[in-house]
């Protein structure tokens, strides 16, 4: 495949990836096969990533009664050195390793770390990538810290490995790791040049996960006698690109607001995130990080313009910073207090299973609190969409929902995505069911009706496509 990119030094941003030609929407730019992978569950199978409650029977660790049936020899992750290695954690004089909790955490740095004798080039090219291993370990007392350093430490006696390069390992995979959530399947992954590609609120490139299961034949340069999955990241462009231009993907989910994104980032990535997006108080007119003011009840509290992404404001100094005003009154409110507020609320959504009746309830009094179009109201909303019912009510109010996540993420996520194409047939589906259920009792389906609404569903499909 022709190379569409390059690697570039990029102003206050370290390495970044920048298209060497036009590109086109749809167009693809990488197919990756993860360099690393491993489990991110207890229950993710060591050797194929499946959900399952079999274990090893020599190291207790997850592993599915498929991957079991198989020799071990023919086991291409989970071999024997792995599986003798994770012996070690049950060794009663490692009994301070064993209470921590969390143990399947430790199977990706280990990994990486056998590459130093397995694969050199491979380990080289992963560890050259960034870490923040002194940004992390400057969080003094924090969780993840404290949890870094003891897995360190933990691999350090269990494997042939000095702590700093235990730790190094952990960094680079909490740094660059991707999460493969897929259907059943749940893991991470390293993808050693995709990790050059610097996060955008809102990117140019869309991002898929594909998987090659055993003796597949396929277009991504394996062999058809593998005789594991292959797990790859598929890179493909959501709008035209000119040369030159950096080529971003998302790091995060697009269904979050201002306070949450920029926590993030300052804690997992360590810099303040300055993108268009960010740099907007309304998020382009959708106000999607506004909470209702408590002030004047009138108003929205959104991000305060002047704060924004300066450089002597800084969230860790959030507690003693206003940085939020209304839109009314003008009352300004601090970091916390928005954050508050949206725990709050989404600790509500949480806390039980709600029907679509009560999805629909919830909904309408998180809009006593929240913008219509806040974040966790167009997360409610996109999971109500792909809720199943036979009521035209919620049928008709499923309509209305897709809409305007639709219209919300052509905003906030413009261009061809996978979540786009999936809500508009969700869609279409929805407007079909609801022209046969209203024609029950009469004279047949109305067919010309139904042509109409599928004609317009049809031209939703292509203004989505087509890019200005």
């Amino acid at each position: 495949m022709e190379e569409v990119f390059e690697i570039k030094q990029l102003a206050n941003k370290g390495f970044g990836i920048v298209a060497s030609k036009e590109l086109q929407p749809g167009q693809l730019v990488l197919v990756e096969q993860a360099g690393v992978l491993g489990p991110a569950s207890p229950e993710s199978c060591l050797e194929c990533l499946e959900l399952t409650k079999e274990s090893c029977n020599l190291c207790g660790f997850s592993l599915c009664r498929d991957c079991q049936s198989h020799p071990q020899e023919f086991l291409s992750r989970h071999d024997s050195e792995e599986c003798v290695l994770l012996q070690k954690t049950k060794n009663p004089s490692q009994q301070e390793i064993w209470n921590i909790s969390g143990l399947f955490n430790m199977v990706f740095p280990l990994r990486l770390l056998r590459l130093k004798t397995s694969d050199p080039k491979l380990y080289k090219q992963i560890t050259s990538l960034e870490g923040h291993v002194e940004h992390r370990q400057d969080q003094k007392s924090s969780a993840s810290s404290d949890s870094m350093i003891a897995m360190g430490n933990m691999l350090s006696k269990i494997f042939d490995v000095t702590v700093n390069e235990a730790i190094q390992a952990i960094a680079i995979q909490l740094t660059n790791g991707f999460e493969v959530n897929l259907p059943s399947m749940s893991g991470r992954a390293v993808y050693p040049i995709i990790s050059y590609f610097n996060h955008a609120c809102v990117p140019n490139v869309t991002q898929s996960h594909k998987v090659v299961m055993p003796n597949e034949k396929n277009c991504f340069g394996t062999s058809k006698e593998d005789t594991a999955k292959r797990f790859f990241l598929e890179l493909k462009v959501q709008r035209t690109v000119l040369a030159g231009t950096e080529l971003t993907i998302r790091y995060n989910s697009v269904f979050e607001g201002f306070v949450k994104r920029q926590k993030t980032f300052t804690q997992e990535w360590f810099f303040e995130c300055g993108c268009p997006r960010c740099s907007d108080p309304t998020e382009f007119g959708t106000f999607t990080s506004a909470v209702k003011c408590f002030q004047c009840s009138k108003g929205f509290v959104i991000p305060y313009p002047t704060l924004l992404n300066s450089s002597n404001c800084h969230l860790k100094d959030a507690d003693d910073i206003a940085r939020f005003h209304c839109t009314n009154c003008g009352q300004s409110s601090s970091f916390n207090f928005v954050e508050s507020v949206e725990q709050d609320v989404s600790n509500h959504m949480n806390q039980d299973s709600p029907n679509m009746e009560q999805m629909v309830d919830l909904i309408k009094a998180c809009t006593a609190t929240l913008h219509s179009q806040h974040y966790l109201v167009m997360m409610l909303k996109d999971h109500f969409v792909f809720k199943k019912t036979d009521s035209v009510e919620l049928l008709e109010i499923q309509d209305q929902y897709a809409k305007d996540v639709i219209q919300y993420l052509q905003v906030l996520d413009p261009g061809r995505t996978w979540r786009k194409s999936q809500i508009l047939s969700k869609l279409r589906a929805i407007t079909t069911a609801l022209a046969k259920k209203k024609s029950d009792g009469k004279d047949g389906l109305d067919v010309a009706a139904l042509k109409r609404t599928l004609v317009t569903i049809q031209d939703l499909t292509v203004a989505i496509d087509k890019l200005k």
